[in-house]
C-alpha cells in the first residue's frame, strides 16, 4: 500500500475538527433568542466560526473523490466495524454505568436504523456506489463528466438550496449531495484545468474571502430574523461553500509534507467524529458541557480547549479499535475461509 500523502492527511485531520467546531456553535449554544443579542460580538464570531469550518464535511468526501474509493470486502467491513465498535461500545458503557436503560429506540440507534446520525449511513453508501462511480469516471470522457457536473451543480443549486424543492438532496446532509463532490475531486484530479491550478496563496485566498463574505451575509441575516435564508447559507450544497470547499483542498493539496505523525492521527480521525456525534454523548454532554463553558469569561477559549480533549481522546480510544480490528484479521486468517 502506498504511504499517504501528509499534506491531504492533514487537511482530513483539520476538516473533523471544523465538524467539531461546528457542532459546538449554533447547534450547541443555539440562535439568538432576541433581536438585541442577534447583532453582538458573540453571534459574529459565532457566524465567522461556523462558516468557516462549514467546509468540513465537504472537503472530507472530497478527498475520497480526489484519491478514488477502492472497494474492497474488507474496507467495507473495515469501516462498518468502526462504526459500530463506537455505537455499541458507547451504549454498552452507558447502560453498565445506569446512564441509560435498555430500549427498543437504543438498540435501534445502535444499528443506525434511525433518522439521526446521516453522515455515517450517507458514507456507506457512497462506499458501496464508489466501483459504479469510479467505471463511471474513467470510460466517461473529459466533455461528459464536465457536463454531469455542471448539470449536477445546477440542479442542486435550484432544487437543493435556492428551493429546497426536494428531500433527497436535504441542503447537502444526502449522499446525493456526496456523489456530486466525489465526482468533482475526481475530475479535478484526472483534468488539471488552469483554474485548478493557481498558487496555495490564492486557492487559501479564494476559500477565505467565499467563508468571511458568506459570514458578513449570514450575520445580517441573523440580525433580520431570515433564518430560512441563514439555514441555506450555510447549507453544505450551497456553491459557493463547494467552491470554498475545493479550493482548500487544491491549497493543501500543494504543500509539501510527509509526517508518519500525522498520516497515524488521521487515520483515526473519523473516530472524531463517531465519538463526539453518537446520540448518548452529543446533547448529554458534548453540547451541554460547551453550554456550561461559554457561561464563564473566555468562554471561547474554554470551549476551544475542550474541542482539542475530545479530539485527544478519540484518537487514544481508537487505538483500542484498531487494535481489536488487527485481532478480527489475523483470527479470519488463521481461519482460513474469510478473506478480509
Amino acid at each position: 500500500m502506498a504511504e499517504r500523502l501528509s499534506n491531504i492527511e492533514l487537511l482530513r485531520i483539520i476538516a473533523i475538527f471544523f465538524v467539531l467546531i461546528r457542532h459546538a456553535g449554533f447547534y450547541a449554544i443555539g440562535m439568538p433568542e432576541a433581536p438585541s443579542e442577534s447583532q453582538n460580538a458573540q453571534t459574529f464570531i459565532l457566524t465567522l466560526f461556523d462558516l468557516f469550518s462549514s467546509v468540513g464535511v465537504n472537503v472530507f468526501i472530497l478527498i475520497s473523490g480526489y484519491f478514488g474509493i477502492k472497494y474492497t470486502a474488507r474496507g467495507l467491513f473495515k469501516f462498518i466495524f468502526q462504526c459500530l465498535f463506537y455505537s455499541c461500545g458507547i451504549y454498552i458503557l452507558f447502560l453498565s454505568l445506569g446512564i441509560i436503560h435498555i430500549s427498543h429506540l437504543g438498540l435501534a440507534e445502535c444499528l443506525f436504523l434511525r433518522k439521526i446520525n446521516w453522515f455515517p449511513k450517507a458514507y456507506l453508501f457512497l462506499f458501496i456506489l464508489a466501483p459504479v462511480l469510479n467505471t463511471f469516471v474513467e470510460n466517461a470522457s473529459e466533455r461528459q463528466l464536465r457536463v454531469v457536473l455542471i448539470n449536477f451543480f445546477v440542479f442542486q443549486t435550484i432544487f437543493g438550496c435556492i428551493s429546497e424543492a426536494t428531500h433527497f438532496i436535504s441542503l447537502g446532509y444526502s449522499v446525493v449531495s456526496f456523489i456530486g463532490l466525489y465526482l468533482l475531486a475526481r475530475y479535478v484530479r484526472l483534468y488539471p484545468h488552469k483554474v485548478f491550478l493557481f498558487s496555495k496563496l490564492k486557492d487559501f485566498s479564494i476559500y477565505f474571502i467565499i467563508s468571511f463574505g458568506l459570514s458578513l451575509l449570514s450575520f445580517w441575516a441573523i440580525g433580520q430574523n431570515k433564518l430560512t435564508l441563514f439555514w441555506r447559507i450555510e447549507a453544505y450544497c450551497n456553491p459557493l461553500i463547494v467552491i470554498s470547499s475545493l479550493y482548500l483542498l487544491l491549497c493543501f493539496s500543494k504543500i509539501r509534507l510527509q509526517s508518519k505523525f500525522v498520516n497515524k492521527i488521521a487515520a483515526s480521525t473519523f473516530a472524531v467524529y463517531l465519538l463526539h456525534s453518537n446520540p448518548n454523548v452529543i446533547d448529554r454532554y458534548y453540547t451541554h458541557t460547551i453550554q456550561i463553558l461559554n457561561g464563564f469569561n473566555g468562554g471561547l477559549l474554554y470551549i476551544f480547549c475542550f474541542l482539542v480533549f475530545v479530539y485527544l481522546l478519540a484518537i487514544l480510544i481508537d487505538q483500542i479499535r484498531i487494535l481489536c480490528w488487527n485481532k478480527i484479521l489475523l483470527l479470519a486468517n488463521k481461519l482460513g475461509n474469510v478473506q478480509l
